[in-house]
């Protein structure tokens, strides 16, 4: 049965990778995915790198894991869930756990291994139910992304945004929590709300667009302000957290231009989260990452167009 539902993901995986076009799979198989492993090999030669990279992987699968929609569906094909996604975690992770090995970095592999068996018995949040009102009630009016974001993400935001306050002890600290908060934040996009949203204040395509990305903008970098500030008590790595910073802000309006290039009303995009992550990665490779900049002068322009099929009455 495993095996089977193994085959099922590959097929997933596949059918997300055919939505994204030919050229597109070509650059990530050819050129990100290799220089993603070099990159992580890299790094793990030294030391402190093994733990960082452990710590990254695993609360991106914990995000993922609370998303997951299929609990019911293998409660009723196996009676118990949890060992399928244990198993389907680890095949999924072997090549980074093949680049550990290689690079002699057994200690973190322990309790790499231990926390992703524990995080494969939690219920996911689709089988529970959480409202977290008292945090989403400070949310501004309009960032209604954030308010269904939060309360699906908050048990992953919360550690991460405590990370980022340990960062007066470690550097590195910040610069994990910075990653993880933008990546959590930047799957808030994935959901595209009713037309009757877009129409409500009778902007255009450009305005509703510039409206939308200076507001959020805004509040992100408000958001992760605190942990920012913190960060430069290690003056000598005050180019790292003006870098990391803007790589922050600019995967947040890389999420909100892919959003609406693709937009379409009351539906949920599982293409984007899939691109997203791919960029994300690509942003931990400092060379590469002014790629993002690029996509989103590329999707700035896809998103006004696609816009204009909604809002023309306005402009």
């Amino acid at each position: 049965m495993v095996i089977n539902l193994l085959k099922v993901r590959f097929l997933q995986i596949y059918r997300e990778f055919s939505s994204i076009g030919l050229l597109r799979i070509l650059f990530i198989v050819c050129a990100i995915a290799p220089l993603l492993l070099i990159f992580i090999y890299q790094k793990l030669k030294v030391s402190p790198y093994g733990y960082i990279i452990a710590g990254v992987f695993l609360l991106l699968i914990l995000s993922i894991h609370r998303k997951r929609k299929d609990y019911f569906f293998l409660y009723k094909l196996s009676g118990n869930p949890s060992p399928v996604y244990f198993i389907e975690y680890c095949v999924f992770s072997l090549p980074l756990a093949i680049l550990f090995v290689i690079t002699k970095q057994f200690l973190p592999l322990l309790p790499f291994y231990l926390l992703m068996f524990t995080f494969s018995f939690l219920k996911p949040t689709v089988s529970t139910y959480y409202t977290f009102n008292g945090i989403v009630q400070f949310v501004p009016n309009g960032l209604f992304e954030w308010q269904s974001g939060l309360r699906k993400n908050l048990v992953v935001l919360f550690p991460s945004y405590l990370l980022g306050l340990f960062g007066v002890i470690n550097f590195w600290f910040f610069v994990v929590s910075i990653f993880l908060i933008t990546v959590v934040f930047v799957s808030f996009y994935s959901e595209y709300e009713p037309i009757k949203m877009l129409e409500a204040k009778e902007h255009g395509a450009a305005r509703f667009l510039k409206d939308k990305i200076t507001r959020h903008l805004l509040y992100f970098s408000l958001l992760i302000l605190p942990i920012v500030l913190i960060s430069l008590v290690h003056l000598n790595f005050w180019i790292y957290t003006l870098i990391s910073f803007v790589l922050s802000i600019n995967l947040i309006l890389f999420g909100i231009l892919l959003k609406y290039s693709y937009y379409y009303p009351n539906s949920i995009s599982s293409s984007h989260q899939f691109i997203t992550a791919i960029v994300c990665l690509i942003s931990l490779i400092l060379p590469i990452s002014a790629i993002v900049l690029l996509l989103n002068i590329f999707y700035y322009g896809k998103a006004i167009n696609n816009l204009k099929n909604y809002l023309h009455a306005y402009d």
